[in-house]
């Protein structure tokens, strides 16, 4: 089985704990065969964005040193802004990404980890505010590969019930889609909700499920490691669903073009 994971933060993310030698190590040790790595980009006025000509430099390196060992891919994840949205652009296309992975962690520079994100709005117009963000980034943008962690919002908010059933955000979500498709974008299937406790993916089998009844094929698979030992957690199981939800191939990037991997076999 061809495991793959693209979804890695080493220490030069504000919040990744080990550096990216020890990341890319732990990869082999684990027998993933291809990693992306996905150190976050944000431009929000409290984060002060890294050098990536510097990054770049690291991260040939480590390409020289373990090159033979595994396929090392070079990536971006974006913490989008919508009034930021040219800045972006030029970062990717300033460097030679393989991948770029964006992604809505906040809302008008609130994030849903701040309990202001919550405050006076009940649960489902919470996560609808979250996807209206979300969908004004998708019609606009389109320097990117795939969105990632779909429904990253339902982790937070401290409700009694986590997460939502698509029939109550079924409009915007299939807006979202039908973009995303139409621009031949994807989405990413993110293990860390898994790795929380919880049953589902990032985003749930009935989301993903929808997707994909929609006419969606772009899948990438990426554990969302802040930890090295957090590498390709859960990437059996989501090859797994994927299978189970009639889906045979996963996606890969290099060069921002777009590979299909077998779910049960090697590229």
């Amino acid at each position: 089985m061809y495991l793959v994971d693209y979804h890695l933060h080493t220490n030069w993310s504000s919040d990744g704990k080990n550096s990216m030698e020890e990341m890319v190590k732990k990869a082999i040790e684990k027998d993933i065969k291809e990693v992306c790595l996905t150190d976050h980009f944000d431009l929000w006025p409290d984060v002060e964005p890294f050098d990536y000509s510097e990054y770049i430099v690291e991260y040939q390196k480590i390409k020289k040193t373990f090159g033979e060992k595994i396929k090392l891919r070079l990536g971006i994840e974006l913490g989008i802004s919508n009034q930021k949205l040219p800045e972006f652009s030029e970062v990717v296309r300033k460097f030679p990404f393989d991948y770029v992975l964006a992604s809505t962690h906040r809302v008008d520079n609130i994030s849903p980890t701040f309990p202001k994100y919550f405050e006076g709005i009940k649960k489902i117009d919470a996560y609808l505010k979250y996807y209206e963000y979300m969908l004004e980034s998708v019609k606009k943008f389109d320097d990117f590969d795939c969105w990632g962690h779909l429904d990253y919002v339902i982790r937070y908010g401290n409700f009694n019930e986590n997460g939502f059933k698509y029939f109550e955000l079924s409009d915007i979500l299939d807006e979202i889609f039908k973009i995303l498709i139409s621009k031949g974008k994807g989405i990413e299937m993110n293990s860390s909700y898994r790795r929380m406790g919880k049953n589902e993916f990032h985003p749930s089998r009935e989301i993903l499920k929808r997707y994909f009844e929609l006419g969606g094929e772009i899948v990438c698979f990426g554990s969302d490691a802040h930890r090295a030992e957090h590498i390709g957690s859960y990437v059996k199981e989501a090859y797994e669903l994927l299978f189970s939800l009639g889906q045979k191939y996963l996606s890969i990037f290099e060069d921002r073009r777009i590979k299909f991997i077998s779910i049960n076999g090697e590229v």
